[in-house]
């Protein structure tokens, strides 16, 4: 099994687990990846940061068909903060997204916590 079904199909395995102790599963997916290093990119356009911006299309490791794995778990994603149908951004509403190729700021990510705390309130 190559490494994107491997991938796949322990993500599946892990939930179908999940499921069986406990009454409900909520995955939140994974962030988009950089194909370099945040900081350092910004670091050398720091006047003009969107030089930094990357394309969508290659940054989200799995498909949302693929990201959604078994159909009883319920799923919160937040990509859309960072990514629109194309571009995924560095920076948001003038705060450095990224810690790194992959890793969200502590202030990114705390920007996230309202619509975290909606989404929770929806959850069933």
């Amino acid at each position: 099994m190559a490494g994107r079904a491997r991938w796949v199909a322990g993500d599946r395995q892990t939930l179908e687990r999940l499921k069986a102790m406990v009454p409900s599963v909520t995955v939140i997916a994974e962030n988009p990846r950089v194909p370099f290093n945040v900081p350092t990119c910004v670091s050398k356009h720091p006047t003009e940061p969107e030089r930094c911006n990357f394309p969508k299309i290659g940054a989200l490791e799995a498909s949302p068909a693929e990201r959604k794995g078994a159909d009883f778990a319920q799923y919160l994603d937040f990509a859309d903060a960072v990514c629109d149908a194309q571009t995924c951004r560095v920076v948001v509403d003038d705060m450095l997204v990224y810690t790194d190729m992959g890793h969200y700021t502590r202030a990114f990510s705390r920007s996230l916590a309202p619509r975290l705390a909606v989404a929770f309130e929806h959850l069933e």
